[in-house]
């Protein structure tokens, strides 16, 4: 919020125009307060001790209640009876809920917990004291000082929301994306579905909304300093690049590009095209994205940014379609990815690994943030590592050893050949897992839709033989939008019990490079670049006593950088000449495709227990081809990869040090013609992973 935002609300809130037939009501400061109370004594097994314990806490907790808060309550109920203080809070006649348990040494351990925020994640949802023993006068006097001191901080931050929400709505430019303040009937509504929200979830909505101060101009300077610098090291390297010059800047040209004459898949290295303009694309958004943009604007300006660098800074190439897709699709899921750790990193405590991390992931905004001299905003709730504890993770570092054995066919004009091999392998790789929902993996109840990439996941492997490097695999997955649903709560031992789904849609990036061959032929890879283009994603969860079951399904369509499988035994007994011109230079074609991948995870205490499966099918694109007026040899290629992976896992007492024995397999096809090239491996790994 700007200073003159801060000015006009401040204004606003002195003269308060509450009395203008509105009917927005902020909390009563001097109305009846409502609370549910419950106590108990630590230690004890007794139930009658424990009954009779209750009752003298509860009246001891009542009595400094009714002087703080000016309230009074009859209900009473153990502290252990969770399903009876559940209930308290669903049937809605408590504000609040107020427990004192007496120590085993004499000390009362009291807890306030404000129920009408119960989901609040923008302030603590409860305070606790613990009073030294002394006698129940002097106990009861402390209480009392305590309870006051609640009473003003949970009453007055509710105040000072409601009115911060209601004038925002009404009065400061652009006012909030999701929802809005319905004079007629008081309430609050949400802008995209209408539906009426509590004052709880507008809030919800409010605090998480991104600042609405869009940061154009330092956006516009990145993007184009970025393209300056790519445009340097383009011409710089002008020999190269040459060749690919068929045009000019003038009218045939442009005329030839606007008509979609011009408009072609490249032939550049595979590596151009499946990791260069990924990155890129990153980079677009990542800029959008530390501007204050959301994700759709970010994904548009990249989207912009690469039509730019094809039809204006490349004016003498043809333009890259394949580029057109890649950059700004595969760029949005990695950009989503690294902004959302990197605004992780940046919520955790100042330290210098959190400093580090927020830096490797953030750059942009890091770096706004040493120009403008800024600071970010640190949560008040860290774990054991520094990282936040508002915002769910999963991060893990592991490095293991197994054995893999794979076998092939190979069959064309020349009969059919048969391959194998064996031998040991290690792996070492990293995974990231960031859900930016703060009740997600909490006691709580919540129902919305989300808009802000709030699931991302990443990982990073790769596996090394004696020959070198078998295997690379990099992937990417952002959530962009849907609906999210929850009802879980918490019993005496810290359980969790209940259900949370996100339905809705998701983008990723996978790329990934397998060596084919052993010994004379380890140059020989297989090489696939797959954008997961928008499709529909599933995340469910759930929690009884202890047992958590998740499962996940995405279902994808994909535009696809594919080498050919079956390509190098189709070069033995066919000649190039004729075919599209990416095929014969670089060995890989342009695909549509289809990507399934279900995910199942189960469990309990420190074992675990999962399955997931990947389906990959490939079918080349057989038009605009560069040279595709120079095709006279037509035909489709198609390739399939099929891979499961199934294990066990046991984690170490003080929770970040695990043991993951797992078992995959990869099946992989290609077809050209009548020749036809399979692939099966299949690998036993054990991994020590580090998580955190």
């Amino acid at each position: 919020m700007t200073v003159h935002h801060m000015s006009v609300l401040l204004a606003h809130i002195i003269i308060m125009p509450l009395a203008s037939g509105q009917s927005y009501k902020p909390v009563d400061l001097n109305g009846e307060i409502t609370y549910y109370l419950s106590a108990d004594a630590a230690g004890s097994v007794d139930p009658n001790v424990r009954r009779a314990a209750a009752k003298r806490e509860c009246k001891l907790l009542a009595s400094a209640m009714e002087r703080a808060w000016k309230s009074r309550s009859s209900h009473c109920g153990l502290a252990s009876d969770t399903r009876g203080i559940e209930n308290a809070r669903r049937s809605g006649a408590f504000e609040y809920h107020a427990s004192a348990i007496r120590l085993a040494n004499g000390a009362l351990q009291v807890t306030i917990q404000d129920w009408n925020g119960n989901l609040d994640e923008t302030d603590p949802l409860q305070s606790g004291w613990t009073i030294e023993p002394a006698s129940a006068a002097s106990q009861g006097a402390t209480l009392e000082k305590l309870l006051r001191g609640a009473y003003g901080s949970f009453n007055s931050r509710r105040f000072q929301k409601e009115a911060l929400l209601k004038l925002s709505l009404d009065t400061l430019p652009g006012g909030s994306e999701k929802i809005r303040f319905d004079p007629k009937d008081g309430e609050y509504k949400e802008k995209i579905s209408g539906k009426t929200l509590s004052f709880e979830d507008a809030w919800r909505l409010y605090a998480n909304e991104k600042p609405n101060n869009r940061q154009y101009l330092k956006a516009a300077i990145e993007i184009f300093a970025f393209l300056g610098t790519q445009v340097g090291v383009y011409w710089a390297d002008k020999k190269t690049n040459a060749r690919d010059w068929e045009l000019g800047w003038d009218w045939p040209s442009w005329r030839k590009k606007l008509s979609g004459e011009a408009v072609r898949f490249d032939n550049n290295y595979h590596a151009t095209n499946s990791v260069g303009h990924p990155m890129a694309g990153a980079y677009y958004y990542l800029f959008m994205r530390s501007g204050n943009f959301t994700t759709l604007e970010s994904f548009l300006a990249a989207f912009a940014a690469s039509a730019f660098w094809e039809f204006i800074c490349e004016f003498r190439e043809k333009v890259s379609l394949n580029d057109l897709i890649v950059t700004p699709l595969a760029g949005m899921a990695i950009g989503e990815v690294l902004a959302q750790l990197g605004a992780f990193f940046d919520k955790g405590e100042n330290s210098i690994v959190n400093n580090v991390l927020a830096s490797v992931f953030g750059t942009p905004r890091k770096l706004y943030e040493w120009i403008s001299k800024n600071k970010p905003k640190r949560s008040a709730n860290t774990g054991r590592w520094g990282f936040t504890t508002d915002i769910w993770h999963e991060f893990a570092l592991y490095a293991g050893t197994g054995y893999s054995h794979a076998s092939g066919t190979s069959k064309g004009p020349g009969g059919t050949q048969r391959h194998s091999h064996a031998g040991q392998s290690m792996s070492i790789g990293f995974e990231t897992e960031i859900i930016n929902i703060p009740i997600y993996g909490k006691p709580g109840k919540a129902a919305r839709l989300l808009w802000d990439g709030n699931f991302t996941q990443s990982s990073l492997k790769a596996v090394i033989d004696a020959e070198g490097l078998l295997e690379f695999q990099f992937f990417a997955k952002a959530a962009l939008f849907g609906y999210y649903k929850q009802n879980t709560s918490e019993d005496a031992r810290g359980s969790l019990s209940g259900y949370s789904f996100f339905i809705g849609a998701a983008s990723a990036y996978d790329y990934s490079v397998h060596r084919k061959g052993e010994g004379a032929h380890t140059a020989v890879r297989d090489k696939l670049g797959i954008v997961n283009v928008l499709g529909p994603t599933l995340n469910l969860s759930l929690y009884y006593k202890g047992l958590s079951v998740r499962m996940v399904i995405d279902v994808f369509g994909d535009f696809a950088i594919v080498r050919s499988y079956a390509i190098d035994r189709w070069s033995e007994h066919n000649s190039t000449e004729g075919i599209r011109s990416v095929l014969a230079e670089q060995k890989y074609y342009y695909a549509f495709g289809i990507t399934i991948t279900p995910k199942l995870v189960a469990s309990y205490k420190d074992f675990e227990a999962g399955a997931e499966f990947k389906f990959d099918y490939f079918r080349s694109i057989d038009f605009k081809d560069r040279h595709q007026e120079d095709i006279t040899n037509h035909f489709s290629l198609t390739d399939h990869r099929t891979s499961w992976r199934a294990w066990l896992a046991y984690t170490f007492p003080g929770d970040f040090l695990k043991f993951v024995l797992s078992v995959e397999q990869c099946y992989r096809e290609g077809f050209i013609q009548d020749i036809s090239e399979k692939h099966v491996e299949t690998t036993v790994m054990g991994n020590l992973v580090f998580v955190f």
